[in-house]
């Protein structure tokens, strides 16, 4: 039943919000005058004749900025009498410097669902309602009332708000039924569906559009079942007694990547691969702290190509283009036209090379930025609490070890037992030619959300 109560932090701040194609209407690359935008006490002044173009803004921003976060120079948030009015350009430089930083879909929507109690943001985006509304926290909590997530403004609003708070454990340690054996398709689809909303993730129902769930933690038993193992309860004692745990690695194939989907005629699909979505062995180099551990939450991938120089991979690479190559000729010998069109097209899509020590295949590649967890150890895959402190205090400053597009967790192949990866999400290569001809064949394969959760933080 849907509620009246008015959200405390929403009920002083009701804002009309300016779509991008309404705030500059015909002349895009200009702000220009609108009229003044009435919100109770607020108001929100559009200063007359402004013209102030977006290059002036973005060399204003890049001038300013420490730490990996935009800052604004002294006096840029011009004020008249009115605390609460907000000079248009400055309210577009927030804007600019929020959606820069290319959060989490999740953690943007679970900010949105606080702050303005809906949930509107489809991409990860900000609006301006949202950058008022963080005005208004700021405010509140005795910070720089700039409307921008800089490091203090997300620290504050996770301690305030725990379920901005990014864990490596949920509250549900012990081994438990996740997804009974004897359900249709329509019910799996539902209960995934959950699964991601729980998380406030975007969720595509729209025909041939595919979501990606990966679930850490996961065991079948003989009837099929999906359980959450004990592995999340070991890992947490571990913690306790300061020895290691496996739970963050990819020594087998102990989690579950899961794609859902409806069809053109809509009817409700779901397939569940075997997975490994942790690091398989220590990242060594000097170049950055550590082994980087995917945080949870929600991203978006693209279709693209992943390069190895690992030996495992490539032997997992060279085994894919085996099953390729068969499939090709038991196509060309037996199958009908569709049915060769189908395997030509995966075969060309896939565009497999190896060369030398090097290979380079198709897979899923981020289009926004991640956030990881690192441990400082190069000898094991675990974190403990101290590391995973301070790889929240690194993302809160922006640092670009732990918050950044360039780490290259892509969603990609491993062989038949184990991942193959110091980072990557991995799908072993006895499914992985289903996995991508499922994907490709969708019509977000160039924007597919992925939503990555602990099986201890799943509720059901």
């Amino acid at each position: 039943m849907a509620s009246n109560k008015q959200n405390p932090i929403q009920s002083n701040l009701q804002v009309q919000s300016l779509s991008p194609n309404e705030a500059f209407a015909n002349q895009p690359d200009l702000l220009t005058s609108k009229p003044e935008i009435l919100a109770g006490e607020q108001k929100v002044k559009f200063l007359p004749d402004a013209k102030v173009s977006r290059t002036d803004i973005a060399i204003r921003r890049n001038q300013n900025t420490q730490s990996g976060f935009p800052q604004t120079e002294k006096g840029l948030f011009w004020k008249e009498a009115d605390p609460h009015t907000v000079w248009r350009k400055d309210l577009l430089f927030a804007l600019d410097c929020n959606n820069e930083q290319q959060f989490r879909l999740d953690w943007v929507r679970k900010l949105q669902n606080i702050l303005l109690g809906k949930i509107q943001s489809t991409n990860g985006d900000f609006d301006y309602e949202m950058v008022l509304a963080l005005q208004e926290f700021q405010k509140r909590n005795d910070l720089k009332a700039h409307g921008i997530v800089d490091a203090p403004t997300r620290a504050r609003l996770e301690k305030q708000f725990p379920s901005l708070l990014t864990t490596i454990l949920g509250p549900h340690l012990d081994k438990r039924c996740l997804l009974e054996s004897d359900i249709d398709q329509e019910m799996r689809y539902q209960h995934y569906q959950g699964f991601i909303e729980q998380q406030k993730g975007v969720f595509l129902e729209g025909p041939c559009e595919i979501n990606l769930l990966g679930i850490r933690g996961i065991e079948y038993d003989a009837a099929g079942a999906i359980w959450q193992s004990n592995s999340a309860r070991d890992y947490y004692e571990a913690r306790q007694k300061n020895t290691i745990d496996d739970h963050l690695c990819a020594h087998q194939l102990d989690d579950l990547i899961v794609s859902v989907w409806r069809d053109e005629y809509g009817k409700a699909h779901v397939k569940e691969w075997r997975a490994s979505v942790d690091p398989s062995e220590p990242y060594t180099s000097t170049d950055r702290p550590g082994t980087a551990h995917l945080r949870d939450g929600q991203y978006l991938y693209a279709s693209g190509f992943h390069t190895t120089r690992g030996q495992n991979h490539i032997q997992a690479i060279k085994q894919l283009q085996c099953d390729l190559d068969a499939r090709l000729f038991r196509a060309l010998s037996y199958g009908d036209q569709a049915t060769q069109t189908k395997i030509m097209d995966l075969y060309r899509l896939m565009e497999i090379r190896l060369e030398g020590k090097e290979a380079r295949y198709m897979a899923l590649r981020p289009t926004r930025k991640q956030e990881v967890w690192r441990n400082n150890q190069v000898n094991d895959l675990f974190i403990d609490f101290e590391e995973e402190a301070l790889s929240n205090q690194r993302i809160y400053l922006g640092d670009p070890d732990y918050f950044a597009l360039d780490f290259g967790i892509n969603i990609h192949t491993s062989r038949a037992n184990q991942g193959d990866s110091m980072a990557c999400q991995n799908i072993p290569c006895d499914q992985y030619l289903d996995f991508m001809s499922l994907l490709l064949a969708m019509r977000n394969s160039d924007k597919v959300p992925y939503t990555l959760i602990d099986a201890s933080k799943i509720e059901i």
